[in-house]
Parts: structure tokens; sequence; C-alpha cells
């Protein structure tokens, strides 16, 4: 058992010497309990009340710091979690509960004064102490009195005088803020808080007022597959089908809120394009187009009629003869797997602003698992912003054209607007596409290859996240959410 004794153990061990010494002094009963009174359990009092003011101290003190370090930590996270100036505004709201609690703990702080409080008791019981030992030893100013009965008188004045000046000091010095000072205190400090965040907020506003004039540049020069924005080095890099587009070096914005601000632009080629190359592994098209590339099948679903069908990409399966804007039945609707074997017929299809999908009834005679190898079991899709975004950022392809090994990849941004060449690069057909998430690549390899077209891309759990649509061959895939899908065909989740 160690030896060791805390400061706790010590202060009671002494305490407990000096009761047994008052009960061995040469005075009557009445004075003997009057010491235990007004002496030992006031000592025991401000011991036990200066403990716990250090122990609030103490206590306010890690809070605060950890509070004024969290705090703008979070504000940045918030704001700067992504280069396309995106605001996670979780943090922001959290951010400013915590800035709350702060001013109103450092309003405490001031208001209680625990320091102060552990010092003065601490202060009273040590002199409380200090005059005990010279009227036991019948020292100092105690030395003139021949016994302890007759210091008796004395050495009770001087109890009293110290505890009265302990109460004074305590209520003139230790509680002297007010509560009128106190909110004010607090008002300054959630003012002080509130400032830091609105600006901070601010700085989301100008990023998506910027975001804007960009997206709407972009759409005005076909040549724009893409953009990218890194807003802490004001850069815009602008990915584009052709080497001859001439951008200008800056981008002077037109809001007047964004008056003086400019940013530097790059460019980088890089063509946007559907991704239905003819691959090995098997996959999905029309079957009247032998000359065309497989796309491959997303996931298999059930409409609200319970039709069982399989989602793709309206460019992996439709026909030259059929309309992009208008699907209608004209005989050139049946779709194949890589086998030649006819899987489903094509029973609704569109390429609009939001959408290129598809919907294939499945033929009965179709093994689900050999047209979907690998599949994993699909649940309801969640809408994912900015807000949320962060919750969502593994994402995930079974991507047929890899032997359906699973390809992870990092949700960048989404809400983006794009232009996709549809046609090739001799001939090319460039349509635009609004509200796509873009997934770069985590690894060596692009998140999607040629033939990945119409894959599903979902989270770890099975959430069903959106559908490849095309990539860029290097870093980006585009992805359209699968809640617009939904939204559309009004599927059945289990």
């Amino acid at each position: 058992m160690s030896n060791k004794m805390s400061l706790k153990e010590l202060h009671r061990q002494r305490m407990q010497q000096y009761i047994e010494l008052i009960n061995q002094l040469p005075i009557d009963a009445a004075k003997k309990k009057q010491l235990n009174v007004d002496f030992i359990n006031y000592i025991f009092v401000l011991h036990n009340l200066a403990r716990k003011h250090m122990w609030l101290n103490d206590l306010t003190n890690v809070m605060v710091i950890i509070l004024s370090a969290v705090v703008p930590i979070m504000i940045n996270v918030g704001v700067d979690s992504d280069d396309d100036g995106t605001v996670d505004t979780g943090f922001i709201r959290v951010a400013t509960i915590l800035s709350v609690m702060l001013a109103v703990l450092n309003a405490f702080r001031q208001a209680y004064k625990y320091r102060d409080r552990w010092q003065n008791h601490l202060e009273t019981a040590e002199q409380l102490i200090l005059e005990g030992q010279s009227y036991f030893s019948l020292s100092g100013t105690y030395s003139v009195f021949a016994t302890h009965e007759l210091a008796f008188k004395k050495f009770i004045e001087t109890v009293n005088l110290l505890r009265s000046k302990q109460i004074s000091k305590y209520i003139n010095q230790i509680l002297s803020v007010n509560d009128k000072e106190i909110v004010e205190s607090i008002n300054t400090e959630i003012t002080t808080r509130t400032t830091a965040i609105n600006a901070a907020k601010d700085k989301v506003e100008l990023r998506k007022l910027i975001n804007d004039e960009v997206n709407v540049y972009a759409k005005s020069h076909i040549e724009i597959s893409y953009f990218e924005i890194e807003h802490d080095r004001m850069l815009i890099t602008l990915f584009t089908s052709t080497a001859d587009f001439v951008p200008p070096e800056k981008f002077v914005f037109k809001h007047k809120r964004l008056s003086g601000i400019v940013y530097k632009i790059e460019m980088s080629v890089a063509e946007a394009e559907i991704q239905s190359d003819i691959m090995v592994s098997s996959g999905v098209k029309n079957k009247d187009m032998p000359n065309r590339g497989f796309g491959s099948a997303g996931c298999i679903l059930k409409r609200a009629d319970d039709t069982q069908v399989f989602v793709t990409c309206y460019h992996v399966v439709k026909h030259t003869d059929q309309d992009w804007d208008l699907f209608s039945p004209d005989g050139h609707d049946e779709v194949i797997d890589t086998d030649g074997n006819v899987v489903g017929k094509i029973i609704d299809a569109e390429k609009s602003a939001e959408l290129d999908s598809a919907l294939v009834e499945l033929d009965p005679d179709v093994n689900f698992d050999d047209l979907l190898p690998g599949q994993v079991t699909v649940k309801e899709p969640v809408f994912i912003d900015e807000d949320n975004l962060d919750e969502f950022r593994d994402v995930y392809i079974l991507s047929r054209v890899r032997n359906f090994r699973q390809i992870q990849g990092k949700l960048a941004q989404v809400n983006k607007n794009i232009t996709l060449n549809y046609g090739t690069k001799l001939n090319p057909d460039r349509k635009n596409l609004d509200n796509v998430m873009i997934v770069h690549f985590v690894s060596t390899e692009p998140f999607s290859l040629g033939g990945d077209s119409g894959s599903l891309v979902f989270a770890e759990d099975g959430t069903a996240i959106g559908m490849v649509v095309g990539g860029d061959k290097m870093r980006a895939s585009f992805v359209i959410p699968f809640t617009t899908i939904n939204d559309h065909y009004n599927f059945k989740f289990e």
C-alpha cells in the first residue's frame, strides 16, 4: 500500500490533531465546544469551499480554452471544406451555439471569480490555523497569558475578527459584479462571436455569387465542359473540349457586391464525354445499333405498378431514330446484353436539362444475377446538397469494364452544370446537363471508364447516390443524382 497521502488527507489529519489538542486543553467543556464550532468547523468549511472553487476555476478554464480553439476551426471547416465555396451549415450552427456557450461561460467566470474565491477562502483558513497554533502554544500575542483559559477570550475575538474580514472582503471585492454587468458582459461576448460567424457567412454568400457568375459564363460557351473554382487561390479552372478556346486571363465579376474581386483563369483540355465504349465485359445496348458500344445497367428496381425494370442512361440504349427529348416506342426498343440476348424493352426514356435516363422492362426469362453481377441491395436515395455532402463523400461503383470490381471515389461537388459531348471528336454533339454531381478519383485510376455509363453510384451501405453519365477520362466523373431519377420515375424501395 502506498505511503503517499493526498493534500486533502494531510489536511484532515492535521485538523484531527487539533481536535485532539483542544480536548486536552485545561479549559471547561463549553469553551472546547465553542472552539470546535467557531474554529475547527469553520476551517473545514473554508477548505471545502476553496477546493470547490478551485475545481470550478480549473473546469471553466479548460472549457474556455477548448471552446476558444474549436469555434474558429468549426467556422473555417464549415466555410472552406470545399474548393467550390460550399458551406456546411451544420458546422456553422454548432459554432454559433458553442460561441454563445463560450460567451456565457466567460461571463460567469468574470462574475463569480472562482480563483479569487479560492484564494479568499484558503487565505482565511491558513490565517486561522496560524492563529490557533499561537493560541495552543501560548506564543506570539498570547505569550502574555499564563493559561489557555485566560487567553481564550482574546483568541475567540481574533477568530471572529478574521471571519468578519473574510466575509467583508468576499462581499466588497468578489461579489461586486451586479446582474447588469453580467448581462453586458455576455452581450459583448456574444456580439464578438456573432460578428466572426456573420463574417464567415458573408464569405459564403460571396462565393455563391462568384459560382453563379462563372456558371453563367460557362453555359454561354459550348466549348467549356465544366469548371472548378479554388476560392482560396482565387483561381478558376475551365475544362474545355478544345485547345482553340481562348478565355480571358482574369475573370472580372459584374455583381456590385463582387466589385474589386478578380479571379485568375486557367484552362485545361478535358473533353467531357459519355462513356459507352465497347468493352469485353457484359453490358447493355440497343439491339438495332450493332456498331455502338455497350454501357452498363445500373440497378434493378420496381416501379409503383410493380413493373420490373433496370435503370441506365438513355444514350446507352437509344436508337438513332428515337427522339432525344421525348421517347416513344418505334420498333427499335429491344435491349440486348453482350451475348446478344434480348434482356428487355425500353418503356420510358428522356434526355432533359437534368436527366439522361432510360427504363428497360426486364424480360421474364432474364436472370438478374447474370445481368448485374455482384449488385448490392439498393437503398432509397437521399437528397444531397452542401449541408450533408460530407456524410456521403465516399462513393462506389461496380465497374463492369473492370470485372465488376468495386471502385471508390470522392463525391467532390454537387449541383454543377456541365456540357457533355454525345458525338465524336470529329462530329461533336454537345448537350448541357444541369444539377450534376462530380466525383473525383481517389487512386491511380479514374472512378469511371468508357462503358460505365449507367452504373449505379452508391454509398457503402447501399444508399443510391446517382448514376454515371460521363467523365473526362481524367480526374472527374459526372453523376446524375438518383433523387432526380427517382422523382421522375417513382420507384419502390424495400
